[in-house]
């Protein structure tokens, strides 16, 4: 469907629509941006390592996504299902390379110290102590 809209409005060859990839961290690293249009995603892992990549992201605000990204700080939020609202983001993003960095930098820190293997261990560990108190 995605396909078929950009073919309509003439930017089918600008987009990759790229299936699972393994490993996947060179092909996100290689975008320019990440679009995550999920209506009811649980947990945006895509999300996360895009921010961690050092990749903006498009999310939108349903599911887990918005306790992921913050709008305007590490990533840009939209109503799902919204398509234009997602484009116009991207148009954002793209015409400031101020607001780039700000997400870049904002979502890496976010995704080291929220998400990273050490940080998520370190809140099990505690997790199971108050369990076992």
């Amino acid at each position: 469907a995605m396909m078929n809209i950009a073919r309509e409005w003439g930017v089918a060859e600008q987009l990759l629509m790229m299936g699972f990839k393994r490993p996947i961290e060179p092909w996100i690293a290689a975008c320019d941006v990440v679009l995550a249009p999920s209506r009811g995603d649980a947990f945006g892992r895509t999300i996360i390592e895009a921010m961690q990549l050092g990749v903006p992201v498009i999310a939108t605000s349903a599911g887990g996504h918005s306790e992921i990204v913050d709008h305007m700080g590490t990533g840009l939020l939209v109503q799902a299902g919204n398509y234009i609202e997602m484009a116009m983001a991207g148009i954002k993003i793209f015409e400031s390379v101020a607001l780039q960095n700000k997400l870049i930098t904002n979502g890496k820190r976010k995704a080291e110290s929220t998400y990273s293997v050490e940080s998520t261990t370190e809140r099990i560990k505690t997790m199971y102590e108050m369990l076992g108190s």
